[in-house]
């Protein structure tokens, strides 16, 4: 007697994955002086040699970038072309 007739939902939940864990980061901080500098950074690893970034920036700026890698790997960054840093990641 006027029941209601049975309605059938389909819900999906998308659960986001558990974010990876972080990889490498490469972290530098520019020399006050008084012009910009061109930065370059290459990564080396399983791959080779790469360019990963290159730009001029204002003394005293600062750099946040992370990086892929495959396998170990090292960063080597570059003020006006003059390697100033190398560190393995």
């Amino acid at each position: 007697p006027g029941g209601l007739s049975p309605t059938v939902i389909q819900v999906t939940v998308n659960r986001a994955h558990p974010a990876s864990p972080p990889g490498p980061r490469i972290y530098f901080e520019l020399p006050q002086g008084a012009s910009d500098r061109d930065v370059r950074i290459v990564i080396v690893d399983q791959l080779g040699e790469r360019e990963i970034y290159r730009q001029r920036h204002a003394p005293g700026s600062k750099i946040d970038l992370p990086v892929v890698l495959q396998g170990p790997g090292k960063a080597r960054i570059f003020l006006d072309n003059t390697l100033i840093l190398e560190r393995p990641l």
